[in-house]
């Protein structure tokens, strides 16, 4: 890992603030738009060229301080024997549904591997001079796509039992990427929001928490998001990850005197600052980055198809001049 990156992470003096973006890969690029007049999202997640060639896409471009692997948080439904594909307009569809303990019973073990992303990962630690940022679903996250939610209420043992198994192949999944050389993982709740805050504490949680300890023994980096993060900031704090990636709903200079000096602060501004000129992408850096340790830049969600890549570009030089 670069020293600017690491420092962030482990909250040591910085030059400045690394940044990179999720959702990184660039559905506004138009080189990633061109491929995907090519190939099928199910053909990008699945090859590894492809893996590779969408990855190193958004560094060529914009020069962050990170790549993110071009993946998908549902992929590991693959490694379980699930079909998996991505529909136009709806987004990953997981077949069959997991509604019955013989459904869960049916899933694959040992898991399949999955050598498209194994080799990805491999060669582009090769190739990259910066860091390789790998992720996964929190298990809540990737259950929602195996099963509707209404599970968690119609039979919450099997929903339960469901979040186990995905909470063992993720750990599996994310001790591949550890092993082929990824240099930080991200581990992404992203339908946290549907969950009441009890709720999150029982079927979310729990489970985080016992990917950031397996993910500590391995001596690497963790980060986590929550959609709605701002409003589990306590929660999320006492799983004592190295970072806490954040939404935009709370200032990030805030949230920095929040959070324990101990733990970065992932963030966090709101990616539709993006449609405005530079001139005022450049005043809401100045006004709202801390000039303290423990910083990485990004947006509180993903960029959007429609967003001016030379805005992008502008937003990601601007704080990389910063301080």
């Amino acid at each position: 890992m670069n020293t600017l990156l690491s420092d962030a992470l482990y909250c040591k003096k910085t030059p400045r603030a690394p940044v990179w973006l999720m959702r990184q890969a660039g559905r506004y690029l138009p080189s990633y738009q061109a491929l995907r007049k090519r190939y099928s999202l199910k053909t990008l997640f699945t090859t590894k060229e492809l893996i590779e060639e969408v990855t190193l896409l958004p560094i060529d471009a914009l020069d962050p301080d990170a790549a993110i692997l071009f993946s998908d948080i549902t992929i590991i439904a693959l490694s379980l024997g699930l079909d998996l594909d991505f529909v136009e307009g709806v987004g990953p569809v997981i077949h069959p549904k997991i509604c019955t303990e013989k459904d869960l019973d049916s899933l694959a073990y040992p898991y399949l591997e999955m050598p498209f992303l194994e080799e990805a990962i491999a060669s582009l630690k090769k190739r990259l001079k910066a860091p390789l940022i790998g992720f996964c679903a929190a298990p809540f996250t990737a259950a929602c796509y195996f099963a509707e939610k209404k599970l968690l209420y119609k039979d919450p043992a099997v929903f339960s039992r469901l979040l186990r198994k995905i909470t063992d192949c993720t750990k599996w999944y994310l001790q591949m990427q550890i092993d082929q050389g990824v240099d930080a993982v991200q581990i992404f709740d992203s339908s946290a929001y549907l969950l009441p805050k009890e709720q999150f504490k029982t079927y979310s949680l729990p489970y985080i928490s016992e990917l950031l300890r397996y993910v500590d023994t391995r001596n690497i980096p963790s980060i986590v998001f929550a959609r709605g993060s701002c409003v589990y900031k306590q929660e999320l704090i006492d799983l004592h990850p190295r970072a806490i990636s954040f939404d935009w709903h709370e200032p990030l200079s805030d949230l920095r005197r929040f959070v324990p000096s101990s733990m970065a602060v992932q963030g966090n501004f709101d990616p539709d600052l993006l449609y405005a000129k530079e001139e005022l992408i450049a005043e809401q850096i100045h006004k709202h980055l801390p000039q303290k340790p423990g910083i990485i830049v990004n947006l509180g969600h993903g960029l959007k198809p429609d967003m001016d890549p030379g805005k992008v570009k502008a937003f990601v030089d601007i704080i990389k001049s910063y301080g």
